[in-house]
């Protein structure tokens, strides 16, 4: 089977290391049921979705020494084989699992997808203060819906990659330089 016919849960098992049979045994269904999810293709339809519950066992079982979590499997399921997760990510391209260490690319991908947000900065200010968008303003406004969108996506994989290579995100805690904030504070960042 080439790399471009394996399917997210094969790739994730293979990233981790893991034969069938011993994924299989941690993650407690047989070889068989495996190997349905292991064919599953969202696009035909053929081999067997598995459900949530699994992926997110999946996200345990599948971790390396380096990779501490697979959570980047959760939401490539979501976008997968969700109309919700399609919906919200049109345009998603989902991260090649087999070059997720690949920190220097997503990180510059995302600086200058970021960077052309704040071209648009000013322009969009001037859009918005009056709370409302005129027939002149559409272009700008949607060049920079655009440029965000992007941004985003690009944010998306500097995370995958981030998390491919160990970092984990805490739900009830962000630190940023070095300092913790509990969650629900709010943080201002003046520039």
């Amino acid at each position: 089977m080439n790399d471009e016919s394996k399917n997210i849960y094969r790739i994730c098992r293979e990233n981790a290391g893991l034969k069938l049979n011993e994924a299989a045994a941690r993650l407690g269904p047989c070889e068989r049921s495996l190997k349905y999810w292991e064919s599953y293709d969202p696009v035909t339809g053929e081999g067997r979705l598995p459900s949530e519950s699994i992926v997110i066992q999946m996200t345990k079982v599948y971790v390396t020494p380096l990779q501490k979590n697979a959570d980047y499997l959760l939401v490539q399921h979501w976008v997968l084989n969700t109309e919700i997760g399609r919906l919200l990510f049109p345009r998603l391209n989902l991260i090649d699992l087999m070059d997720l260490k690949n920190l220097p690319s997503a990180f510059l991908k995302y600086q200058a997808e970021r960077e052309d947000v704040e071209t648009l900065d000013s322009r969009m200010r001037k859009v918005v203060i009056d709370n409302q968008i005129s027939e002149q303003e559409k272009d700008t406004s949607n060049d920079f819906l655009k440029e965000i969108s992007e941004s985003i996506i690009s944010g998306w994989g500097l995370m995958f990659a981030l998390m491919a290579n160990g970092c984990q995100i805490n739900n009830n805690e962000i630190t940023r330089n070095e300092r913790k904030v509990k969650h629900g504070e709010k943080l201002f960042a003046w520039r």
